[in-house]
């Protein structure tokens, strides 16, 4: 390799490099979309809850729910999308509760009154730390994820041993979605949520949840997530079900499934 030759591979590496320290703020930025704003809460729906605080393995602490019901047959985690924070999910915990099924709303770090900022290393600690305070509790623990919260359910059950998963609306891999939103946009990401290489390692059961109208994250997604998973597994296909109305729509039939898989474990 002649000098000029390996002058212009330095620059085209310094340019990279510089590039990317610039875009991962950016990335952070396009990525999460943290609230602190609180929307309410468990019993504006008639639910009983206690405050759970937890703390990461970082020293990062963390703000959850504990929404009670009577004679629990299950504990749910729930592991929200990239927007908002864990008070805009009662209405998943209330479809649980109908099924008799407890549940751990958690907001990862940066969202809510949860401590830290978001990352994908951060986010996968933020799961472990709701696992811990969940899985001594002797209830058959779901995990649950929906959309980004997917990803962080299925990197938390190929760790672990739930007695379900539940993957709602979730992508194969981070790469693939920016893919689809700019050229060549996979290469520009540095996180990865490659829940594609995961999903064959879970051993729990699985349950794939995913609307047919997801205007967000596309259905061939999940069929193509189903597909990988090597598990006892079905598939829930919800007709005319978009990405951010699926709760509204068909919580009480996800929450139904979900129990009818775990009565038939």
């Amino acid at each position: 390799m002649t000098r000029r030759a390996i002058q212009t591979a330095f620059w085209i590496l310094a340019t990279a490099g510089l590039g990317f320290v610039i875009l991962r703020p950016l990335e952070n930025k396009l990525l999460y979309f943290p609230d602190r704003e609180d929307y309410g809460s468990p019993s504006d729906a008639g639910l009983a809850y206690t405050d759970v605080n937890l703390v990461a393995s970082d020293g990062v602490r963390l703000h959850a729910w504990h929404v009670k019901v009577a004679q629990p047959v299950a504990l749910v985690i729930h592991f929200h999308g990239n927007a908002g924070n864990l008070s805009g999910r009662v209405p998943f915990a209330a479809a649980f509760a109908g099924a008799r099924m407890d549940t751990l709303l958690v907001d990862y770090r940066g969202y809510g009154r949860s401590e830290g900022t978001p990352s994908e290393e951060g986010l996968y600690r933020d799961a472990d730390a709701a696992w811990a305070w969940a899985e001594p509790r002797g209830l058959p623990v779901v995990v649950y994820g929906e959309s980004l919260g997917g990803a962080v359910a299925i990197d938390l059950a190929s760790r672990r041993r739930p007695a379900l998963l539940v993957a709602q609306s979730t992508f194969t891999r981070l790469a693939e979605m920016a893919d689809r939103t700019i050229p060549f946009g996979g290469a520009l990401v540095s996180q990865k949520y490659d829940s594609i290489s995961k999903i064959g390692r879970v051993e729990a059961s699985v349950l794939v949840v995913h609307g047919d109208a997801d205007e967000i994250v596309p259905f061939e997604m999940g069929r193509t997530l189903f597909g990988r998973v090597r598990s006892r597994k079905e598939f829930l296909r919800l007709a005319g079900v978009h990405h951010n109305d699926l709760v509204e729509r068909a919580g009480p039939e996800v929450a139904a499934r979900m129990a009818a898989m775990l009565r038939s474990e």
